[in-house]
């Protein structure tokens, strides 16, 4: 979304410019709010992402941990198993 955001906001001033009449103040007073919340939901998207990436990381974390776990648990109670 960052790298349109040149492209976004041209768009957005050809949108207010196509609903509003021929005045500039008119125009201005729909792009501005279009254009914030373009950039909130940039910001939105990359709070998303890093959450889900620092979810995902912790559940491989997790994951991992109990594989360690379970793996030395099995490998105490395999002397048990032999004699």
């Amino acid at each position: 979304m960052r790298v349109y955001r040149r492209h976004a906001i041209v768009a957005i001033l050809v949108l207010a410019a196509i609903i509003t009449p021929p005045d500039v103040m008119s125009q201005l007073f729909i792009a501005i709010p279009l254009v914030l919340l373009y950039e909130c939901s940039i910001l939105i998207a990359q709070f998303v992402a890093n959450r889900d990436r620092a979810q995902q990381h912790s559940s491989r974390r997790y994951i991992r941990e109990v594989f360690v776990q379970k793996f030395f648990v099995l490998l105490t109670d395999m002397p048990h198993l032999f004699i």
